[in-house]
């Protein structure tokens, strides 16, 4: 059995309980992400979607959501925001910081059918932010019926340190 380290949030090494054990069953496992002395280090992500604009909404309204990502510790690097929305309902007009347009991409169709993906690159984060994502209703909504859900994603040894064999 082996055990690979997929997300080790920038550390410099990664060490671990699990080396000459033999895993049966349901196994708990200690892995612990080790830094360089006096390196800056994100403690905790939080990520909150609230709904601005009244619900239920009709065809042709403005839907708007504040999402806000909090942290604690360092800089949070190489940072992409990613939202899922139900296309059949909402219809995608732009990302804002401020009144700032976010470049960001719509990946239609994915995950599936029913939804798109948008996915705006953010750079580093210093501190709390948050952004604005605006939609047009397509059709007429009820309350809590759409699914829209957001996450954020950080890279920490930026996408031209993929650690993984063969990757550049």
């Amino acid at each position: 059995c082996a055990l690979t380290e997929t997300n080790s949030q920038g550390a410099d090494s990664v060490t671990g309980e699990f080396s000459d054990r033999v895993f049966s069953g349901s196994t708990t496992v200690t892995v612990t992400n080790n830094y360089e002395a006096g390196a800056p280090v994100v403690l905790g992500i939080a990520i909150s979607k609230l709904l601005t604009t009244p619900s239920p909404a009709v065809i042709g309204d403005r839907v708007a959501f504040d999402i806000a990502v909090t942290f604690s510790g360092g800089v949070l690097p190489n940072v992409e925001l990613v939202d899922v929305y139900e296309n059949a309902y909402l219809e995608f007009t732009g990302m804002y910081l401020g009144s700032t347009a976010l470049d960001c991409t719509v990946f239609p169709n994915m995950p599936d059918s029913s939804h798109d993906t948008i996915v705006c690159a953010l750079g580093d984060l210093s501190g709390p932010t948050t952004f604005s994502a605006r939609f047009t209703a397509v059709q007429s909504t009820l309350p809590g019926q759409t699914l829209n859900q957001a996450s954020v994603i950080s890279d920490p040894d930026g996408p031209a340190d993929d650690h993984r064999p063969g990757l550049r």
